[in-house]
């Protein structure tokens, strides 16, 4: 937005490049507050904005920045400034009292929230916004910077659209995410990370279908990371990329093991992220992995989620028909929960759906019913319905009656280290539920299989 020369009462608008010039103007609000006054700093991103550039463009998506540009100047007025940093992510500071801190960054949402006309549609958007002030942060402008930011990663872990406001332990966990981001390249090298499997069951018989692996990192100071920890931040620093890779080596090793000690082995599903999805050696990655390790495609799955799909729908379909072809089986994972999931549903290749977890869960009639629906459109399209997060006889019973294929959960097993799910394999019958299929796992708590509980 343009100002007249000498006019320094309107909004402020300085774009990209113009971090330096903004912390200047930071600086002086700083240096200059009055006493009882507060210089709040704002660190705006907008949530799935790329999903905006994947469906229009990127000419659209450029337009609809300048539109929040805008939008964001005019709600701040005179009280502040803002910047646009680059890509989707925006700062802005004003000029105000601990009491109304959080009454702007109502403002500021609701200004992201309002429909931007683009290319002869409406473009929706929310955002996650950190907030610092000088309160609770001091004086320096770098300092309020990075705290506004730990705030905007805590707004963003917790759910998108919200705001969070600084607090010291917000910045200790956003520095934890950092120093933990730094290890990840010795946790490839040393071999810190580690599978584990889960399998998924046959909801009549029981038998094992097939197992999902599931990353683990045994930090050699921290201890065993939980994947909500860290798989985060190694998909924001683009770790998951490497990570990922070696998770579909790692599997496939772990087949080809089996396979060397004459196990009754199944299909297993490795997780997949947006970012390795989207590589253009993908697929080729794939198969020369499966050959390296002399494996029919028919033991591979990958597992996809909605969002992932939707960010580019005609090369997630060709990717997945080139997967399909070779004999690898896909998977949409936390199915129902994604974005515009049934107008792209009919346009890929895949064979199975995975209902999100929340679907399964014990929340009444209501929310069973809308699973039920889920699943009659899966068989439609024969497909096969997974249900996961099963905990309980009572959800057992629930899926069985709305016909799901198949389920998997703590109430079968914990996801369990491969040695013990070598056990499991060796313990069951090959075929005895039907072709290819181990025999039946015993539900969670059964002294069939007792390696399983407590993990």
């Amino acid at each position: 937005m343009r100002r007249a020369r000498g006019d320094r009462t309107g909004p402020r608008l300085h774009r990209w490049g113009s971090r330096t010039t903004f912390c200047r103007g930071l600086k002086r609000a700083v240096g200059g507050a009055r006493p009882g006054e507060t210089v709040a700093v704002l660190c705006l991103d907008l949530d799935q904005f790329r999903i905006v550039n994947y469906t229009l463009g990127h000419e659209a998506g450029d337009a609809v920045i300048r539109t929040v540009a805008h939008r964001l100047a005019e709600c701040i007025g005179a009280a502040g400034s803002c910047a646009h940093m680059g890509g989707d992510e925006f700062a802005l500071y004003v000029r105000t009292s601990d009491a109304d801190t959080a009454t702007w960054a109502e403002r500021v949402l609701a200004a992201v929230e309002q429909p931007i006309p683009v290319v002869g549609r409406e473009v929706r958007l929310t955002a996650s916004l950190g907030i610092a002030t000088t309160s609770t942060s001091g004086r320096d402008a770098n300092r309020l910077l990075c705290d506004a930011a730990a705030a905007l990663h805590e707004a963003k872990e917790g759910g998108r659209n919200t705001f969070r406001q600084h607090t010291p332990q917000a910045s200790r966990r956003f520095m934890d995410q950092i120093l933990l981001a730094h290890d990840f390249e010795r946790a490839l090298s040393n071999g810190e990370f580690f599978l584990e499997y889960q399998p998924r069951v046959h909801i009549h018989s029981g038998a094992i279908t097939s197992a999902e692996a599931l990353l683990r990192w045994r930090h050699p100071e921290r201890g065993l990371v939980a994947p909500g920890e860290f798989i985060g931040t190694a998909e924001r620093t683009g770790w998951i990329v490497p990570i990922g890779r070696w998770v579909v080596e790692e599997v496939c090793r772990q087949i080809r093991e089996w396979l060397d000690a004459g196990l009754p082995v199944v299909r297993v599903a490795v997780n997949v992220s947006a970012r390795q999805f989207q590589l253009d050696d993908f697929v080729h990655h794939v198969a020369r992995t499966l050959s390296c390790h002399r494996i029919d495609p028919g033991l591979l799955e990958i597992e996809l989620t909605e969002t992932t799909v939707v960010e580019n729908v005609e090369s997630a379909r060709r990717k997945l028909e080139a997967l399909r072809g070779m004999g690898v089986s896909v998977a949409i994972d936390d199915f129902g929960v994604g974005y515009s999931s049934l107008s792209v549903l009919h346009r890929i290749p895949v064979d199975a759906l995975k209902l999100d977890r929340t679907f399964v869960q014990e929340n009444g009639i209501g929310g069973w019913s809308v699973m039920g629906t889920i699943i009659d459109l899966g068989h439609r399209l024969n497909l096969c319905v997974v249900g996961e997060g099963v905990e309980t006889e009572r959800q057992v019973s629930v899926l069985r009656a709305h016909r799901c294929d198949e389920v998997q959960g703590f109430y079968f097993s914990r996801p369990v280290p491969a040695p013990d799910f070598m056990r499991m394999l060796a313990a069951s019958r090959l075929g005895r539920s039907g072709e290819g299929a181990a025999g039946p796992v015993a539900p969670r708590g059964s002294a069939q299989h007792p390696e399983v509980m407590g993990v």
